[in-house]
């Protein structure tokens, strides 16, 4: 079962790695960039704090779009290219949180949106040419936050998840 919640979450610094992708490719593009960048990590030594990051910048519903995967860190490490620091930004959010499947992340966002809608927030994005949440959309700070692992079943990848779009103050 979803829950959802507005809250002020703090900055996040990441390691990433930029991952091109479709909305149909996400889960099999995904693994593999993340197993890249624990072995990138692991072999600098840099230890991580945290669960691991997916984030989104420009969101193209039809098309292929460019979104990062990140570990967290403390500081701002050296990075080489192409793996990069950033940082997802302090501010209110609207969290929609569940542990299940992964397969249902796409319900879990759209139900989280909607809710966001229904409490009447504003969120921090651009909106692009097909309109609100079309193709196009550029977000300051739309992030998955995953606070463990996740564990295999019938489904695929599962565990808890949440969902994070960040509110214009």
């Amino acid at each position: 079962m979803a829950e959802f919640s507005i809250e002020h979450r703090a900055a996040l610094t990441y390691v990433g790695l930029a991952v091109d992708v479709t909305m149909d490719t996400i889960p099999e593009r995904v693994a593999p960039a993340f197993d890249d960048l624990a072995r990138y990590l692991d072999e600098r030594g840099i230890a991580t704090t945290g669960p691991s990051v997916m984030r989104y910048g420009r969101i193209m519903m039809t098309a292929p779009f460019t979104m990062q995967i990140g570990f967290a860190v403390e500081g701002q490490p050296w990075i080489d290219h192409p793996y990069s620091a950033d940082r997802v930004p302090a501010g209110t959010y609207v969290v929609g949180r569940q542990d299940g499947p992964y397969a249902n992340l796409g319900q879990l966002t759209e139900r989280t949106m909607a809710w966001g809608d229904e409490q009447g927030v504003a969120y921090a994005l651009e909106v692009g040419t097909d309109g609100a949440r079309g193709d196009g959309d550029t977000w300051e700070a739309w992030y998955e936050w995953y606070p463990v692992a996740p564990t295999y079943g019938e489904d695929g990848p599962h565990g808890p998840v949440e969902v994070c779009l960040l509110v214009r103050d």
